[in-house]
């Protein structure tokens, strides 16, 4: 007990870092994995390819880009539930 409040100033300050490095990551996978996200970035990829600003070969390769993302969210919403 003794020990741990002697090794406070320190460890705080590395304990805080952590907590806010998991917070960020948490953040950002929820944000790169949500669904919503990836819709909206599916039906601009719909509007390239229509546009001709995009070929089929690299809509293929990005929708399926895109659909890894929703299986690592929900992948990752199971193991959270």
């Amino acid at each position: 007990m003794l020990l741990r409040l002697l090794a406070l100033p320190i460890r705080a300050p590395f304990d805080a870092t952590l907590w806010l490095a998991k917070q960020i990551e948490d953040h950002a996978l929820r944000e790169y994995t949500d669904p919503a996200v990836v819709k909206r970035t599916l039906d601009q990829l719909d509007e390239a390819v229509e546009a001709g600003t995009i070929s089929e070969e690299e809509y293929d390769r990005l929708e399926d880009v895109l659909l890894e993302r929703l299986r690592i969210g929900q992948r990752h919403r199971e193991q959270q539930s």
